[in-house]
């Protein structure tokens, strides 16, 4: 059996699960272009703290409220902006 554990892939649902189906398909230079595609927006799920970057995706895609209980806090106005900003894209 193959499969994937990600956080990514709650927030890039189509890509991430294209990526995959890709690779195990040995088509690894489609593959390898799509998980270039999503490095930036990688980078921003982890950017300030777990979960704050996925959640303030899963926000954006319209699943889930934005809601925390401390310890934990969103992601500050300038990193959620660009995690919409590149959600847009």
């Amino acid at each position: 059996m193959d499969g994937v554990i990600s956080v990514a892939a709650n927030c890039f649902p189509k890509e991430f699960s294209e990526m995959i189906r890709l690779a195990l398909h040995d088509d690894l230079n489609k593959a390898r272009e799509l998980h270039y595609q999503c490095l930036e927006g990688n980078d921003l799920l982890f950017a300030e703290n777990n979960p704050a970057g996925v959640k303030a995706f899963m926000t954006e895609l319209g699943l889930i409220d934005n809601y925390f209980r401390l310890p934990v806090t969103p992601l500050s106005s300038a990193w959620y902006a660009k995690a919409k900003a590149y959600l847009a894209r």
